[in-house]
């Protein structure tokens, strides 16, 4: 307990508003409303007392208002509506979690310096727009709630970082947005163990966004938009029924981090290895039986789990026949292709090709290849361009532009080939369950010839 000595006491004049004596509990919030004022006086013998203020200090603290200065800020965590609403004009920080809220008052729009705001654990069903007209608020805790949707007018909340909506049970987030927000400061967010199918394409506006979890929903992929996070260093997605990722995730120039744990991914799309950061890629307890050996070869990615994955096991298998004889359109294709590509990697190519060689688990070359002094990217536009100015109708083009490279010799081939499996020892930082023979990677074989010379297996 302690007691409080009224102003009198003291011999300054006025009145305090409490009796001489009177007592406050140690965690009254009111208590410290008054104690600029008063002059206080411990009853507990393991707490040092404290010091009266000054009298200048107490004209200072009580004609700071009154002299038309700005209000104190309160650096406080207040924890009742009523406590904080009687000087809103000082409230930073009110934690509201754990008191079986079922609303918002609409009083929380007084709260001009408002930053953070907890309502979790809490019985709402629906955010007021109330909320949004908090200009300056920086987080809001709403996990552990009830709620259906996410409203969108939180996306245009200009000071808002971190946003919670955990265990809930939203099915909707931000429904029709009148426009993407343009000066969103959203960096976090946090949509676990919801029931979410999709996620809107608006999301991509969300500039500065640098943390997505959206653990346990019901989502079967991701929005093209979220290319447009070029700030996105974590995103998690584990739990979901995701079965592919768009193209548009390759443009996440800062993403360090991507847990799809628990999945339904039955391949790793290659627009990954465009992401230059990327360490971390945990695909476990999905549905993968073979990878892209570029992939497995990416040395960026430091830590690749790929734990709990059906893998293909180390069998022949059933071979499929290739005849002697191709078509002529693929004999034709695969002149055409190889008149093009040889001029642009002349001078590196046979250097490269004897570099990959020596390298175990690696094939000669791709269909983009980084030969010589040709990167991957120039050998491609060059590639392009050149059968882009064949004169052939667009149908023969878009053939010639499925044209692969063969694992084994090196040659092109367009629609006759064999999909091979090739068993590779896992690089350090590859995760793999206890006795697995190897990484089963996919390889393309241009004839039975090559499939036999490697002595691949079959990929059935």
């Amino acid at each position: 307990m302690i007691r409080v000595v009224g102003k009198d006491a003291m011999g300054d004049d006025g009145d305090d508003g409490k009796e001489d004596g009177e007592e406050f509990d140690d965690d009254d919030d009111e208590f410290l409303d008054v104690l600029g004022g008063l002059r206080v006086v411990s009853h507990s013998p393991s707490k040092a007392p404290l010091h009266s203020p000054s009298r200048a200090t107490m004209a200072s603290s009580a004609g700071g208002e009154e002299a038309g200065g700005p209000p104190p800020m309160d650096d406080r965590e207040y924890r009742a509506w009523a406590v904080a609403f009687k000087h809103p004009q000082r409230v930073r920080s009110l934690n509201m979690a754990s008191k079986q809220i079922t609303r918002v008052p609409d009083d929380i729009t007084s709260c001009p310096v408002l930053e953070k705001l907890n309502l979790n654990n809490n019985q709402l069903q629906s955010l007021p727009d109330c909320i949004g007209e908090v200009k300056h608020l920086k987080l809001l805790h709403v996990g552990n709630n009830k709620l259906h949707t996410l409203p969108s007018f939180l996306l245009h909340m200009p000071d808002l970082q971190t946003l919670q909506a955990f265990h809930n049970s939203i099915t909707t987030v931000f429904p029709q947005p009148v426009q993407e927000p343009k000066f969103s400061s959203l960096r976090a967010l946090n949509l676990n163990n919801n029931l979410i199918t999709e996620l809107p394409e608006c999301i991509g506006g969300l500039a500065n966004l640098e943390s997505l979890s959206v653990d346990f929903n019901q989502l079967t992929t991701l929005p093209s938009s979220i290319g447009k996070l070029r700030k996105l260093r974590m995103c998690s997605a584990k739990g979901n029924q995701i079965t592919a990722l768009p193209e548009a995730m390759g443009q996440l120039e800062m993403l360090r981090e991507l847990i799809l744990i628990d999945n339904a991914l039955v391949d790793i799309p290659l627009c990954l290895l465009l992401c230059r950061r990327l360490a971390v890629l945990d695909v476990s307890l999905n549905r993968i039986r073979t990878l892209d050996w570029r992939v497995v070869d990416h040395s960026r990615i430091k830590h690749l789990h790929l734990e709990k994955n059906p893998f293909k096991s180390k069998s022949r298998g059933h071979i499929p026949e290739m005849g002697h004889v191709l078509p002529l359109q693929e004999l034709v294709a695969r002149r055409v292709l190889a008149s093009i590509s040889d001029p642009i990697m002349q001078g590196g190519g046979d250097k490269m090709q004897q570099q990959q060689q020596q390298r175990p688990g690696h094939h000669a070359s791709t269909a983009m290849p980084a030969r010589g002094k040709v990167s991957r990217e120039s050998f491609r536009k060059a590639f392009v361009a050149g059968v882009g100015a064949l004169n052939i109708n667009d149908k023969c083009k878009d053939f010639l532009l499925c044209g692969d490279v063969c694992s084994v010799c090196g040659g092109w081939f367009v629609s006759v080939y064999l999909e091979a499996v090739q068993f590779i020892p896992a690089r350090s930082g590859v995760h793999l369950d206890r006795g697995l023979a190897g990484i089963p990677v996919r390889k393309m074989v241009c004839s039975r010839k090559c499939f036999d010379e490697a002595k691949y297996y079959a990929n059935t």
